[in-house]
């Protein structure tokens, strides 16, 4: 996240040529939970018993603890926006109540760093966040990533919505890297995922207009199912570069990415 945080920065300085100020309040391996407020969990109904993970390598799990130790001093600053990097340790852990715990930590700091600062953040400021990448080749919809990215936009599948407004995802479904040496749920490649936070913050914090910051929405389904046909239409024209003879094979297995 560190290496994020400092890409976002130098690409949106990049674009605004003025000095950009950043706080990385990171731990990798750490569940929302952590990062939570105790009113937060509460509200969403979060079990009281704390989630410890076995994995030596992971970071702290206990309730509210990054919250108190990492957060929650830092209140009374003026903040611009926020952008957030996590999901994979909550895949397995308590991922049902994501829907509700994720939207809920983003209202709890909108409001805190709004009061802590006398209100000079912005009650709504700005939210960026990254989409869960995938990490297996064959899942299905029940496993955890494909439900925690879903619950990412508290279910409706997109931001900004009624539940998240002033929201902005980083989509990052392509971004998988099987090969990378510290295992395909890190990918490597930090620089597309800054690029496209920053586009989002451009469009989102600092409304700059004519900006392509997301993909095209579906805005119809049709499935044909004596046909065998799944027809998408979506809300702009879609342009597909070809990198060989063909795009879709005739006969194939569908599998939802984990």
């Amino acid at each position: 996240m560190s290496a994020v945080c400092w890409l976002f920065g130098r690409d949106l300085y990049d674009t605004l040529q003025y000095p950009i100020g950043l706080i990385s309040s990171s731990w990798s391996g750490t569940p929302i939970e952590a990062w939570s407020s105790g009113r937060s969990l509460k509200a969403c109904g979060v079990p009281k018993q704390g989630f410890i993970l076995s994995d030596p390598v992971s970071g702290p799990s206990e309730h509210s603890v990054l919250w108190n130790a990492m957060i929650h001093p830092l209140h009374n600053m003026t903040l611009k926006g926020v952008i957030w990097y996590q999901g994979e340790s909550n895949a397995n852990f308590n991922r049902d109540l994501y829907n509700c715990t994720f939207p809920t930590l983003i209202e709890d700091w909108r409001q805190t760093f709004h009061s802590g600062s006398q209100g000079q953040t912005d009650r709504l400021f700005p939210f960026g966040f990254v989409q869960l990448s995938s990490f297996l080749s064959h899942a299905n919809s029940d496993d955890g990533f494909p439900q925690i990215r879903w619950h990412q936009t508290a279910d409706f599948g997109h931001v900004p919505n009624l539940r998240m407004p002033n929201t902005f995802m980083a989509v990052a479904m392509d971004l998988c890297d099987r090969n990378s040496p510290f295992g395909s749920i890190h990918p490597r490649d930090k620089q597309t995922v800054a690029y496209r936070l920053h586009l989002g913050a451009r469009a989102v914090a600092y409304g700059e207009k004519m900006l392509t910051f997301e993909g095209p929405l579906p805005k119809k389904i049709e499935l044909l199912a004596h046909k065998g046909l799944l027809n998408l239409m979506y809300s702009q024209q879609i342009l597909v570069q070809r990198q060989d003879d063909k795009i879709f094979e005739e006969n194939y297995k569908v599998n939802t990415l984990q």
